[in-house]
């Protein structure tokens, strides 16, 4: 798993592990990320930069993975074109070289990519897997530029891919400038909380339920190339 120590990769992990799986997680930083430091008997970690080719090689090699789940990548970054290129580089690109080196390496059994909802950007509401991909950020294009990606490796080389797009994760541990730790952060230090008239529809899934529905798009028998949206 790419991304295993991080806010939705470390409760993926600990499901995972508490199914007894063999659990291999890549990391920038030597050791078991701060997260899963309960757990370091419990998985094995790979040093590895996922904007690094030959060292997703590696790690793929290292692993023998036969089921990836990659969820690294660069989150949310509002609409600043700026970010952009540094989003395709790190959520288009690296996955489309994980992918073909998950391949090249002849055991995947199964490659589930973690998108957004995002990637449906002003399409209407509720979001369908078959609607029109209408990103609007950064962000959005990056996860759908690697989505699209896997979509064609699913058509044209039959590859065992899972295109999952969830909608607003929250929960314990979330940091960053999201919407709700930064309303929480407002109002433990009686700040004022800039906002939107809130007249916008959102979705918002607990961390837990996120990451159960990431291990059943791992484990359980679909077609490749399936879509899944996970909503509350």
């Amino acid at each position: 798993m790419t991304g295993g120590g991080g806010f939705v990769g470390a409760v993926v992990t600990r499901q995972l592990v508490a199914m007894g799986a063999e659990e291999w997680i890549t990391t920038r930083r030597r050791g078991v990320p701060p997260r899963l430091s309960d757990l370091a008997t419990r998985v094995r970690v790979i040093r590895a930069d996922l904007n690094r080719r030959v060292a997703m090689r590696r790690a793929v090699r290292i692993a023998r993975a036969g089921i990836v789940i990659h969820l690294a990548g660069l989150a949310q970054g509002g609409a600043d074109p700026r970010r952009l290129e540094a989003m395709i580089r790190t959520n288009t690109d690296a996955t489309r070289h994980l992918l073909d080196e998950a391949l090249a390496g002849g055991r995947l059994r199964r490659f589930v990519f973690t998108g957004t909802s995002s990637e449906y950007g002003a399409a209407p509401i509720p979001f369908r897997e078959s609607q029109r991909l209408r990103p609007t950020t950064p962000y959005g294009v990056s996860k759908a530029g690697a989505s699209l990606y896997c979509l064609a490796a699913a058509v044209t080389a039959g590859a065992p891919v899972v295109i999952l797009r969830p909608s607003l994760i929250y929960g314990p541990g979330q940091v960053g400038e999201n919407f709700l730790p930064s309303l929480i952060r407002a109002v433990v230090r009686g700040e004022s909380f800039r906002m939107s008239r809130g007249l916008q529809r959102r979705d918002f899934l607990f961390v837990d339920d996120a990451a159960a529905g990431i291990v059943r798009a791992a484990i359980r028998p679909v077609p490749p190339g399936t879509v899944m949206n996970l909503a509350s």
